[in-house]
């Protein structure tokens, strides 16, 4: 189904955006477009969760873990606990060993290990096998 396109796209993000990261997760995963004005319904969705604010059905989603990762590095995925915390649900897409974080030249890089066919993201970007320094 086609959304929207040119500055229509731009609002949706926007209204996407504004929820965090669980928010969006929420909506992407249950919202069910009607036949008409589905870029309008979306909107309106979005605004209806970000009144809800504690009382969201995502408000509780664990969203970010602190994971101490020695200079030797680590390996992150389902298999570090702090990771699959944060996989909702048996489907998310987190391999067992999903990137690699090392030091490198005195920084802490990342790169994604190709087990999984949607990458790893990284500042809104797919990193590759090559190493990108974390800030």
């Amino acid at each position: 189904m086609n959304f929207a396109s040119g500055t229509s796209k731009t609002l949706l993000a926007s209204a996407l955006l504004s929820l965090p990261p669980a928010g969006q997760a929420y909506v992407l995963k249950t919202f069910c477009a009607p036949r008409n004005d589905p870029a309008g319904a979306l909107c309106r969705q979005v605004e209806v969760l970000r009144r809800l604010g504690n009382q969201a059905p995502y408000a509780t989603a664990l969203e970010q873990a602190t994971i101490r990762v020695p200079t030797s590095g680590a390996i992150l995925g389902r298999c570090v606990p702090e990771v699959a915390a944060l996989c909702w649900h048996e489907t998310d897409p987190v391999a067992a060993a999903h990137c690699r974080i090392s030091c490198i030249n005195g920084q802490f890089s990342v790169c994604d290990l190709g087990a999984e066919e949607e990458g790893t993201l990284f500042d809104g970007r797919r990193l590759g096998t090559a190493w990108c320094p974390l800030k």
